[in-house]
């Protein structure tokens, strides 16, 4: 696995352990969050609820910088801290998209 990758990862179960289940409000677990695979700087995942036991299918979009300040990150530093590429707008955003998506990923791909 690329380093940036190995890096956006954690840093995107970073951020989304520290949000809460909007139907529950219990913080989500790193090791309930999924990875199925990503496109470009599109990242497919399942985040799993321990408290509602709900299984909840996301995108997350991470920009070029985010990835170029992983990787920088990386190179520079010992800590593990990771800086946030997302926030809860964008989880709020996606919920929003999420709700219309008809699950028609290549028409949505072939839009870009």
């Amino acid at each position: 696995m690329p380093i940036h990758d190995k890096l956006v990862k954690e840093s995107i179960r970073k951020t989304l352990s520290n949000m809460k289940c909007e139907s529950c409000g219990q913080h989500y677990q790193p090791d309930n969050i999924c990875f199925r695979g990503h496109r470009e700087n599109c990242w497919f995942i399942s985040v799993y609820c321990l408290g509602c036991q709900t299984l909840i299918p996301g995108i997350v979009r991470v920009g070029m910088d985010d990835i170029s300040e992983a990787v920088t990150y990386s190179k520079e530093a010992e800590s593990s801290q990771l800086p946030a590429s997302v926030d809860s707008n964008d989880v709020a955003d996606m919920s929003a998209f999420l709700k219309d998506f008809n699950g028609d990923f290549h028409s949505l791909f072939s839009k870009t």
